[in-house]
């Protein structure tokens, strides 16, 4: 094992833009990325749904040295935040550039 194995993982703060089944996309100072929930997250959200962080909150992020990105704390609920309003996510139907008139 080397000392770079043995380093904790750094932890990072971002938004959350979107939530999907188990993982969310949230937004870093390296732009979008998807995390998992972490085991405290995990048992947090078991014992009370309510836990579950919603686009808008800030979330506390750890990097692991085997590569794997999870979300292991919310920083405080609050209003969603402008960004999230601002940004949507398309659905998965959507197309990128595609742009329709109004309806007359």
């Amino acid at each position: 094992m080397t000392s770079a194995r043995a380093a904790r993982a750094g932890v990072e703060v971002g938004c959350v833009l979107a939530c999907d089944i188990g993982v969310l996309v949230v937004l870093t100072d390296e732009g979008p990325v998807r995390a998992s929930y972490g085991a405290m997250m995990l048992g947090a959200i078991a014992r009370d749904r309510s836990h579950v962080p919603t686009a808008g909150e800030w979330v506390s992020l750890r990097r692991w040295s085997d590569g794997p990105l999870t979300v292991e704390g919310t920083l405080g609920r609050a209003d969603p935040s402008p960004l999230a309003r601002v940004l949507p996510l398309r659905g998965a139907g959507a197309t990128s550039g595609t742009h329709r008139p109004p309806h007359d």
